[in-house]
């Protein structure tokens, strides 16, 4: 006879330092098998535990006046998710969905005091206690297994397990199965643990708030009344002048022909040639314009004061 069960962490689990509740979130199954003086228990073909790189311990069970005497084979699993509070920001993408934004690199938040470092982890262990009763309905062909739990029995042994698990028959020989690796266990454990403990974000456990971020606006720059009515005045003058500038007469463009066509009729290319001949295009009081030849060869007027 096979039996597995889940422990009440409030009342069947202590701490042996403290002699109080253990406060680490761990999930213990007790597993017990009777191997001997067991015919009177189960009539059905049995369900037999592989017992290998399992610690174990066994118990004596005196005859009684109800009982022959038996032996039974214990050992207890424990299941700790190992859980850490830490205070994190949490987006909103606009569609229901929520984003734990991972901590910034030199970045820590102040703890909010949400969640109690004991009563927490308690919470957690408290989240699958009820595996072994109350995880959905009864499985009556799973039961040699060590519970009428489809999950327990899933989460231990593993679906491929359960299925073949011959049909209940009187004296038929023993199946043994064996408790799946202990990666498999962490990893299904931990998805478990999560599910469940969305029903403490239902809401009725606790009223605490929890800061958020709201978008809000934010002052750029800062102006006053008479600033905004000197701007709305320059703006005005501004925009009128663009209007004038707009039906303002347009010219011809400044090009080669039109510095000549400007030129006609004027003494100055007279002056311009005379300079071949002089130096002193024009002369002024105590001024002289003269035309100079840099080294480049190009010509360049300068105004000499003096008798220089």
């Amino acid at each position: 006879m096979l039996a597995i069960t889940a422990m009440d962490p409030l009342y069947g689990v202590f701490n042996h330092s403290t002699q109080g509740p253990a406060t680490d979130g761990s999930t213990v199954f007790a597993v017990s098998q009777c191997f001997t003086g067991c015919s009177n228990l189960t009539f059905l073909n049995p369900v037999v535990l592989n017992w290998t790189n399992i610690p174990t311990f066994t118990l004596d069970v005196n005859a009684n006046a109800y009982n022959q005497a038996q032996t039974w084979t214990f050992a207890f699993l424990a299941c700790r998710p190992n859980a850490v509070i830490q205070t994190r920001e949490v987006f909103s993408n606009g569609t229901g969905f929520l984003e734990v934004l991972p901590v910034r690199q030199g970045k820590q938040y102040i703890s909010q005091g949400n969640l109690h470092p004991t009563q927490t982890p308690l919470m957690l262990s408290l989240a699958l206690s009820g595996i072994t009763f109350y995880a959905g309905p009864i499985n009556l062909s799973t039961t040699p297994a060590g519970s009428y739990s489809t999950v327990q029995n899933d989460f231990l042994f593993g679906r491929e397990q359960m299925d073949a698990l011959p049909r209940s028959s009187f004296g038929g020989p023993p199946t043994v199965v064996t408790i799946l690796p202990t990666d498999t266990l962490a990893k299904t454990f931990g998805g478990m643990l999560q599910s469940v403990s969305k029903t403490y974000l239902a809401g009725f456990l606790g009223t605490a708030h929890v800061p958020a971020k709201v978008f809000s606006p934010k002052v750029v720059f800062v102006s006053s009344m008479p600033f905004i009515i000197a701007s709305a005045v320059m703006f005005g003058i501004l925009f009128v002048l663009v209007i004038i500038m707009h039906f303002r007469r347009h010219e011809k463009a400044f090009t080669l022909v039109s510095v000549s066509a400007a030129l006609h009729g004027s003494n100055l290319p007279k002056h311009f040639a005379l300079a071949e001949k002089s130096q002193a295009l024009a002369t002024v009081s105590d001024q002289r314009v003269v035309l100079q030849k840099g080294e480049d060869g190009t010509s360049v007027l300068r105004i000499i004061a003096g008798n220089q």
